[in-house]
């Protein structure tokens, strides 16, 4: 027994689903165009804190492909050490909210309260966590150089570094 196929005519649907990597508690999503995404001119080094392994090594990836010189560490103590270490080495610190020893809001308060210190740039990465970092009231909207909200893709990250970067070097002496 054979079975023919027929053919129907109407209407044609296309549907876009982004393709999204989900490598432990991050997501970033894949690029699916090309673009230059070169930050190298600002020879700018990060601290990147995350305590997902994982998403760690990728975002520094991504970052390293931007031209970024990346130290990247698991948790705000270990971020904190090292910047205090050498404050005058570090451009831009990347801090995940939750995590264990020493938290993101933790770190940042830290860094901030130190006026001693060249103080880096603050960019907090969130997702899912109870924060309305785009309101006035919380604390820690004035400690930021800005925030970047979990999916972000590699032009978000590109975007806020690139601002900041270039703001500062617009207030440089």
């Amino acid at each position: 027994m054979s079975h023919k196929l027929r053919r129907h005519t109407g209407t044609e649907c296309t549907v876009s689903i982004p393709v999204i990597s989900r490598e432990g508690s991050g997501v970033i999503e894949k690029e699916a165009q090309f673009h230059s995404y070169d930050l190298s001119a600002y020879d700018a080094k990060v601290i990147l804190v995350d305590d997902e392994e994982t998403f760690r090594e990728i975002f520094a990836d991504i970052l390293k492909s931007m031209g970024l010189e990346v130290t990247a560490v698991g948790n705000g103590k270990e971020a904190y050490d090292i910047f205090l270490s050498k404050p005058e080495s570090f451009d831009v610190i990347l801090s995940d909210v939750r995590m264990p020893i020493m938290d993101g809001p933790s770190l940042i308060k830290k860094v901030r309260s130190d006026k001693e210190i060249k103080q880096p740039g603050i960019i907090l990465m969130t997702g899912g966590v109870n924060m309305d970092l785009r309101s006035d009231e919380d604390e820690l909207v004035p400690l930021l150089d800005g925030h970047l909200f979990k999916p972000f893709n590699k032009e978000k990250i590109f975007n806020i570094l690139k601002d900041y970067l270039e703001a500062r070097s617009h207030n440089m002496p």
